[in-house]
């Protein structure tokens, strides 16, 4: 399925009209490159944002509170308090 999408893509960035630089092409790739550049490290500091706070209110819980809540709780999945995102 990526190979058939990036067919797709490629098949509409370069057009026939564009040619022979493919201005109006490279443009719009250059500018996908810059916002992969800006959109990665972006999310790299969310995911270590959301795990700062949820160390914090880990950490903030008794041994019995956090025995509690593994106990009771209904979250599920990356929801847990206990779940960390891999950074």
């Amino acid at each position: 399925m990526a190979v058939q999408l990036s067919q797709i893509i490629g098949a509409n960035v370069y057009q026939a009209s564009d040619a022979p630089r493919y201005v109006k092409g490279n443009t719009a790739l250059l500018v996908i490159c810059g916002v992969c550049l800006i959109l990665y490290p972006m999310t790299y500091f969310f995911y270590r944002n959301v795990n700062t706070r949820r160390d914090q209110k880990w950490d903030a819980m008794g041994p019995k509170e956090r025995s509690e809540y593994l106990r009771t709780t209904k979250d599920e999945g990356n929801k847990r308090l206990d779940f960390r995102f891999a950074t």
